[in-house]
């Protein structure tokens, strides 16, 4: 079972993290101000990244990113985003998104990495600060809806360190992730 550090869990301060190919990338909360990162991390994905994200295989058109980056940061939960440093410019190459009805105990979550960022545990991280998310709302579970043929997202699932399961709902594989009294650390 895995246990989760108290500065995960708050995310007060950006987390930075190291991709297994040596990329720094800073991971912290996205607000309005971030609408243009996302949306041009949202233009940049390649096709079959957008599909197994948004269900949707043509590229966005730019209003379709904007309308997405829109809702990512006035969703009600949490959105993340990583970026990396490029030129002095900020950018984006991953967002994690926790959507909950703070009525409800369960919230869905959903996770992008740019293509040239995927398979570097970047997706790992950003489900784990998800689950400390979703531990800090007082969420007993999260789901997530994924393609059949995502093995990557489906693994993810598997490894994530706390008790999940799989099924198959309308041509989808729903995902039901349990966080019922996983334990949080607290820093000394």
């Amino acid at each position: 079972m895995m246990v989760f550090p108290a500065e995960l869990v708050l995310l007060s301060t950006p987390h930075v993290v190291t991709t297994r190919r040596g990329a720094i990338l800073t991971i912290r909360r996205a607000y309005a101000a971030d609408i243009p990162l996302l949306a041009d991390l949202i233009m940049r994905v390649s096709a079959q990244t957008h599909w197994r994200r948004f269900f949707a295989y043509a590229q966005p058109a730019q209003s379709h990113a904007w309308r997405e980056a829109q809702r990512m940061v006035q969703l009600a939960g949490d959105t993340l985003v990583a970026t990396v440093a490029d030129a002095g410019n900020e950018t984006a190459v991953a967002v994690a998104e926790l959507a909950y009805d703070p009525q409800l105990c369960s919230g869905e979550m959903a996770i992008m990495v740019q293509d040239d960022y995927q398979r570097q545990g970047l997706g790992m991280v950003l489900g784990r600060l998800l689950v400390a998310r979703a531990l800090r709302h007082g969420l007993t579970e999260l789901y997530c809806y994924i393609q059949p043929d995502n093995q990557i997202a489906l693994r993810l699932v598997r490894q994530l360190g706390v008790p999940s399961s799989t099924r198959f709902a309308g041509g989808l594989v729903y995902a039901q992730i349990r966080i019922t009294d996983l334990p949080v650390t607290r820093s000394a």
